[in-house]
């Protein structure tokens, strides 16, 4: 699980898709697509000298972007 976002997330953001351990792409899939994004987000913060956020609406906001990364 993310930092900013979740499977769970994901889920709730695209109802019609199935995600689960024998799908694909899988829930590990996912996951790891997550931490990426994060990942990429947080390295992306940080080159412009930017500290990541960690204020609740700071997250909400990271989480949509995480998950559209993601999607």
């Amino acid at each position: 699980m993310g930092t900013y976002a979740s499977v769970a997330d994901l889920r709730r953001r695209v109802p019609y898709r199935t995600i689960s351990s024998s799908t694909s792409p899988s829930e590990a899939d996912v996951d790891s697509g997550i931490e990426q994004a994060e990942a990429e987000i947080n390295e992306t913060l940080r080159a412009a000298g930017i500290t990541p956020p960690t204020t609740a609406n700071a997250i909400h906001v990271l989480r949509r972007l995480t998950l559209l990364f993601v999607e």
